[in-house]
């Protein structure tokens, strides 16, 4: 029986690359202003967005090793 992330990888491969970049660009865009104009409400809950979603081994194991490594950085 194949399961459902075997059966749709191409496109969770694709998506979880995708996701990882957007996650990336927000992030940079939210830490590049000046401390007192970042939305801190919006950065808490993205945050955890970001740590909830980097615990699900199904999407982090799709992700690219360069996505990752620039989320990291």
């Amino acid at each position: 029986m194949i399961s459902a992330i075997d059966e749709n990888k191409l496109i969770l491969m694709r998506a979880s690359n995708d996701l990882v970049g957007a996650f990336t660009h927000v992030l940079n865009d939210i830490f590049d202003k000046a401390l007192e104009d970042i939305p801190l409400r919006f950065a808490k809950y993205f945050i955890t967005i970001v740590l909830k979603t980097c615990s699900c081994k199904e999407i982090m194991r799709e992700a690219s090793e360069e996505r990752i490594f620039d989320l990291a950085e």
